[in-house]
C-alpha cells in the first residue's frame, strides 16, 4: 500500500511492534523522523510500546536526535 498511497510510518512502526520485531519498528521509527512524523515524537517518551526498546542503544540515539535524552 505504501508504494501507491501514504501511509505515516507510525503505522508501519505499531504494525512491527505488534509482531515483536523490534529491528523493524527501530528503522521505522528512523525513517518517521526523518520524515517529521509528529505521532511519532509524541510517542517516543510515552507509548508503553516501546517500553521494550527503552534500553535498546539504537532507542537512545533516536531520542538524541530529537532531543528527547
Amino acid at each position: 500500500m505504501r508504494r501507491t498511497t501514504y501511509v505515516p510510518p507510525i503505522a508501519m512502526v505499531m504494525a512491527h511492534a505488534g509482531l515483536l520485531e523490534s529491528d523493524r519498528v527501530l528503522e521505522w521509527l528512523d525513517k518517521g523522523i526523518t520524515e517529521r512524523d509528529d505521532n511519532i515524537v509524541c510517542a517516543l517518551k510515552s507509548e508503553p510500546t516501546f517500553d521494550p526498546l527503552r534500553n535498546h542503544p539504537r532507542f537512545h540515539v533516536l531520542l538524541r536526535r530529537i532531543n528527547l535524552e
